[in-house]
C-alpha cells in the first residue's frame, strides 16, 4: 500500500459517513478517476466541498470494487476551525472530491529550518541522533519533501566514526516513478571526500540535475564504499511518525521509527533503483540542499 499523487484526480459523491466517502465514479470532463490516478487499496489525500462552503481535507485507502474512500475520524484539516481538526457533520447536497496535497498541514513540517530555506530533512522532528555503523555496499534511500524548484542539489550526513583508509561515500538523489512515491530514476550522483577522516559533516559535492526539477517528493541515498564509517540515525519521538510511513513505505512499527529503502551488494550508485527491501528501522539522518 503506497501513497501516490495524481493531477487531475476529481469525481463526486451523495452518500458519506463518518468512515466512508462513495463515489460516483463519474470524473468531470478533462478530469481522471480515483482508479486511474490512485489505484486500488492504495492511500489518497483528498478534499471534500459542497457549495455551502464546507469542506474536509482526510486521507484513507481508496477501494474500486466499492468506489470508496476511507475517512479517517481525524481529518488533516476542516472548515470547522477545531484544534484538532474534525470531521464535517453533514455536508450540503453533491459534494466534490478531488486529490490534494495539504501542504499546510504536513508537508512543510519537514522543512529544516523554515519556508523556502533550501534545506530539507527526513524527519518531522529530530528526536534521538545515534551513531550507528554503516555497511559497505548497502544503498540507503530515504525520502525527502522538497517544496522549491531546483537546478541543483547536495546530500550530507553527521559521520561520528570515520571509515577506514580508503573509505569512500557516494550521495545521490533519485525522483519518483510517475503517479507514485516510489523511487525510480537517478538525478545525479557524488562522492564524498572525507569520508575515511572526517567526524562530523560529510557532504557531497554541488550536484546539477539534468533539468528544473519540480517540487515534491525525492529520495536521498546514501552509499558507503571500500570501506563504512558510523553516522547519526534518527529515532522518532514517541509521538511523531516518519515521513516515510505517511506514504506507505512500511507499517510503523511499535517503536515508531521510521521506515527506509534498503539495497545491499551495491557497488555504485546505480542509474535506476535495484530491487528494494522496505525496513523498519533507523535510517541515516539527512539533509538536501537545494538551489
Amino acid at each position: 500500500m503506497t501513497l501516490p499523487y495524481a493531477d487531475l484526480v476529481k469525481d463526486t459523491s451523495t452518500a458519506q459517513s463518518s468512515s466512508l466517502i462513495t463515489l460516483a465514479n463519474a470524473p468531470p470532463s478533462g478530469f481522471q478517476s480515483f482508479n486511474s490516478g490512485i489505484g486500488d487499496t492504495n492511500n489518497a489525500v483528498y478534499r471534500v466541498s459542497d457549495t455551502a462552503g464546507h469542506w474536509e481535507i482526510n486521507y484513507g485507502v481508496y477501494s474500486n470494487s466499492a468506489l470508496t474512500l476511507a475517512r479517517a475520524a481525524t481529518p488533516i484539516a476542516s472548515s470547522n476551525g477545531a484544534s484538532p481538526p474534525t470531521q464535517i457533520a453533514a455536508f450540503s447536497g453533491t459534494v466534490t472530491v478531488a486529490c490534494v496535497v495539504p501542504a499546510d498541514q504536513f508537508l512543510n513540517a519537514f522543512d529544516l529550518i523554515g519556508a523556502n530555506s533550501g534545506l530539507y530533512k527526513n524527519y518531522l522532528v529530530a528526536g534521538v541522533l545515534t551513531g550507528t555503523a554503516q555497511t559497505v555496499g548497502a544503498l540507503c534511500l530515504v525520502p525527502v519533501y522538497i517544496k522549491q524548484w531546483f537546478e541543483n542539489y547536495f546530500v550530507t550526513v553527521q559521520q561520528t566514526t570515520a571509515a577506514a583508509a580508503g573509505g569512500s561515500v557516494s550521495f545521490g538523489l533519485f525522483n519518483c516513478l510517475p503517479n507514485s512515491a516510489y523511487p525510480n530514476l537517478l538525478l545525479g550522483a557524488g562522492s564524498s571526500g572525507n569520508a575515511n577522516t572526517a567526524i562530523g559533516q560529510v557532504q557531497s559535492p554541488s550536484i546539477a540535475v539534468p533539468q528544473p526539477q519540480a517540487p515534491g517528493i525525492y529520495w536521498a541515498a546514501y552509499l558507503p564504499l571500500v570501506a563504512a564509517g558510523s553516522i547519526n540515525t534518527c529515532t522518532q519521538a514517541t509521538a511523531e511518525v516518519g515521513f516515510a510511513e505517511l506514504f506507505g513505505v512500511a507499517t510503523p512499527n511499535t517503536a515508531m521509527t521510521a521506515a527506509f529503502y534498503h539495497a545491499t551488494g551495491q557497488s555504485g550508485m546505480p542509474g535506476q533503483v535495484p530491487a528494494l527491501t522496505a525496513v523498519s528501522g533507523v535510517p541515516p539522518f539527512i539533509c538536501v540542499g537545494v538551489n
